[in-house]
């Protein structure tokens, strides 16, 4: 069996949804505690017109299942491979060996026949082109005779999300901002254009979210654009592709089905809306189709993947809030019981690994400042705290277990300064530049650390003078990164997944907040 790994949190949007109960969600009149976060009254007025436009909540919440016939032609590979053979028959546009290829006249096509109970999220889906399936059983995700162009659990839902989206916008899981207005290609005059983003813990994941054309007149979801991407690089593809960054998608019909509006047949485009990059279909919807056992028999065939596989964004970069310090300044002791940190928020949470996996350990922190410093707080939970690797040396020389501290304060993806500890206490400063293929020790600062070892983990405190950062006052956002080494794993792992197109340093992710640090002169 292959087993795939839960990831603690999620970072592309789609994901979210993927794991949100599809009957869970209220709305605010009905249940205020399980409601959206609304910006105001206006918009929640308009997401409200649009669930009565597409039948309604209370009938939403009563259908037991979703049922489909999708078909879609893939228009911008059928305009620009072309060809007649080649391919590893995943579809995405790559062969085993990573490079691009001719297709078949059927790769630009997908096909699937789909089952899905929306209560237990089990569901099962055919695919006749690939002559496979992919089933759940609302735990885990397994396939027969299936070559992930996406990861398995995305493929089978995916559509059923889309599908789903203007009931989906009353979970507690999701704030909605004020409208905006927007074009869409093909139609005419100014949509509601309403931006929706993801809660986890009652703080925002702002990297994440969906952009709602609603129409100002019929109030029906025309158009949605998207944020997504791939947990793990799928086989065949370069490491340095990520297939999902941003789609926007159009309907172009819709049909009624029991008193629900669904979308019947849409388009792809790119993020602009000038590429089209796909065309879809649905027939023979049905809310009143039930899943056979014969669907969710598991075969010695198998493939199993563990759990409700997440997405993981490559381009979309993290933003941390960092606070400023109300009250006492925390004390550089390691221990992180201060008022100060109690009250702040865990942030900075989701670390991933080098392969794009679960990090065997979860990592969280939070950043604070007041007028002269940074301070960091971080929360390193150990599962083994005997085993933790308590390393003792001089300065700059850092083993065991560590955890390092990344600030490009220029924001110019190239240079960065590295503050770096141990769970012995051991510190190091460095210089980058090159994008990170440089590190100098000649890099000298006076900065404060401390590190403490508990029967959870181990904590780390920092604090930063800004007078040993190049700080002009210029830039009030920094590029930032952590990452987390656990020697006994020989396991790195970091806040903000590394892409390999844009080098280490560009692919920090944004620190912002620090304006009444430098008030503009």
């Amino acid at each position: 069996m292959h087993l795939k790994r839960k990831l603690p949190l999620v970072s592309g949007v789609l994901a979210v949804f993927l794991t949100l109960s599809l009957c869970d969600v209220a709305v605010a009149q009905d249940d205020p505690k399980n409601a959206p976060e609304y910006e105001s009254l206006e918009v929640q007025d308009i997401i409200e017109k649009m669930i009565v436009a597409h039948g309604g909540m209370k009938r939403w919440k009563r259908i037991p299942s979703l049922s489909y016939d999708f078909v879609m032609h893939l228009s911008s590979l059928a305009s620009t491979d072309g060809g007649d053979g080649g391919g590893d028959g995943d579809g995405d546009g790559y062969d085993g060996d990573g490079d691009s290829v001719a297709r078949s006249p059927w790769s630009i096509w997908r096909t699937g026949k789909y089952c899905l109970d929306m209560k237990s999220h089990r569901g099962f889906v055919e695919l006749p082109f690939e002559k496979a399936s992919i089933a759940s059983d609302g735990k885990k995700v397994w396939s027969n005779n299936y070559e992930p162009g996406n990861t398995p659990y995305w493929r089978l839902w995916h559509h059923a999300t889309y599908l789903n989206l203007p009931w989906l916008t009353q979970s507690s899981d999701v704030r909605i901002l004020d409208p905006g207005k927007g074009r869409l290609p093909g139609q005419e005059g100014d949509f509601h254009k309403i931006r929706m983003i993801f809660k986890r813990d009652g703080n925002l994941i702002p990297e994440g979210y969906y952009d709602l054309y609603v129409h100002p007149k019929s109030h029906r979801l025309t158009g949605v654009k998207y944020t997504t991407a791939y947990a793990s690089v799928p086989p065949g593809m370069p490491a340095n592709v990520n297939a999902f960054s941003e789609v926007l998608r159009i309907t172009d019909e819709y049909e009624e089905v029991d008193g629900l509006l669904f979308p019947v047949r849409y388009q792809s485009y790119d993020p602009t809306g000038r590429a089209l990059l796909g065309l879809h279909m649905l027939v023979n919807l049905s809310v009143k189709n039930k899943l056979s056992r014969s669907q969710l028999k598991m075969s010695s065939d198998s493939v199993v993947f563990a759990d409700m596989t997440p997405v993981v964004s490559l381009t979309t970069k993290k933003t941390l809030y960092a606070r400023r310090v109300v009250g006492k300044n925390p004390v550089i002791d390691g221990d992180l019981q201060d008022a100060v940190w109690k009250a702040a928020d865990k942030r900075g949470q989701g670390f991933i690994t080098d392969n794009l996996d679960a990090p065997s350990e979860p990592t969280e922190f939070s950043v604070l400042y007041d007028d002269n410093h940074l301070y960091v707080g971080i929360y390193l939970p150990d599962t083994k705290p005997k085993d933790i690797r308590r390393v003792s040396g001089e300065k700059d020389d850092v083993n065991g277990d560590r955890i390092a501290l990344f600030l490009d304060t220029n924001l110019d993806g190239k240079s960065a300064f590295v503050f770096v500890t141990n769970a012995a206490g051991v510190q190091r400063d460095q210089y980058g530049e090159d994008n990170g293929i440089t590190w100098s020790t000649d890099y000298e600062a006076k900065w404060k650390s401390a590190v403490a070892v508990n029967r959870d983990g181990w904590t780390a405190e920092f604090q930063i003078p800004f007078s040993v950062l190049d700080v002009s006052g210029k830039n009030k956002e920094w590029g930032i990164q952590l990452t987390r080494f656990i020697d006994r794993e020989k396991e790195s792992s970091s806040w903000q997944p590394v892409n390999p197109r844009s080098g280490f340093v560009g692919s920090f992710g944004q620190l912002v907040g620090l304006e009444s640090a430098f008030p503009t002169d």
